[in-house]
This record gives structure tokens, C-alpha cells and sequence, in this order.
């Protein structure tokens, strides 16, 4: 079972011509839902459930700069429970039966177009109930002239 939920706002600006962005800031919010149940869990040598539940939201903001760049703001919190990820190991950090995840990322993103070619850096960080991580990196993306083609290297680093 899958949902999501769309939201566009645009606000007016007062920047001079060449400042100005080509879109409006962009906020998307969306939401996933995913639900399992069965018997004879391999986690727990064929006893008990395979019950499952995992939400997860997202909030992603665009916010132009300029007609070339951009900064993008991205928020998650994920929720999920499960009868038996919580017997793999108790004394070693592993999932548990109900834990939440909550990250925050920062991007920015600009466009050299006579090049035909982005790039952008980025940051952010998450937490979750036995540990923090960070993590940056960036990519370079590369457009045919009428931007319907692409290709895009990203690198990402995590520390946990």
C-alpha cells in the first residue's frame, strides 16, 4: 500500500531580472505505508510472526537561488515495528522491535549551461534510536540541450 501527498507553493519576489529564479520553491510531502504479516519467521528458526509495519514521511523543499542554482532541504522521519527483527542479536545493536529514524539533508545545486552540466554538494545527518550518523558527498550531472537526457555521477559518504 503505497500513498503520497503533493503540495506546490509558490511565493511572489521583488529580485532584479537576472537574479531571478526560473521556478517558485517547490514543497513536496510525502508518505509511505508498508504492511506484512505471516507465520514462521527465518529470523527466529520458523516460530512466531513475520508481522511488519513501516511509515515513513518525507518533506522535500526547492527553493531557486537564481535561474542556475538552488538549495534543497530534505527531511524524513521513518517509523516501524516488527515482531522479529528484534531476536537477531540482543546483545549486539540490530534492528528492534519498534524504532523511528529521523534524517535532515542540505543540497545545493548549480547549472553551468553553456557546458551543458550540473553540479551540486551536499550534507546532512540522521538519527535513530542506537546511533547518529552524518554524511556528505557530491555529483556532477551532465544534460543534452534540451534536458531529456542526463547523466549523473554521485558520490556519498557515510559516518556512523
Amino acid at each position: 500500500m503505497l500513498f503520497g501527498l503533493t503540495l506546490h507553493v509558490a511565493f511572489a519576489q521583488s529580485l532584479p531580472d537576472s537574479l531571478s529564479p526560473k521556478e517558485p520553491i517547490d514543497i513536496n510531502i510525502l508518505f509511505n505505508y508498508y504492511e506484512q504479516d505471516g507465520i514462521h519467521s527465518a529470523v527466529t528458526g520458523g516460530q512466531g510472526t513475520e508481522e511488519l509495519k513501516d511509515r515513513s514521511s518525507k518533506i522535500v523543499v526547492h527553493i531557486p537561488v537564481d535561474s542556475v542554482s538552488a538549495i534543497d532541504i530534505q527531511g524524513s522521519l521513518n517509523q516501524y515495528t516488527s515482531a522479529s527483527t528484534d531476536n537477531i542479536d540482543s546483545y549486539v545493536s540490530s534492528a528492534s522491535i519498534k524504532d523511528a529514524h529521523a534524517s535532515l539533508v542540505f543540497s545545493y545545486t548549480k547549472e553551468i549551461v553553456p557546458k551543458k552540466l550540473s553540479y551540486s554538494v551536499f550534507a546532512g545527518g540522521g538519527i535513530e534510536s542506537d546511533y547518529i550518523s552524518s554524511s556528505f558527498g557530491g555529483g556532477l550531472s551532465f544534460f543534452d540541450p534540451k534536458k531529456d537526457r542526463e547523466l549523473s555521477l554521485r558520490l556519498q559518504i557515510f559516518l556512523d
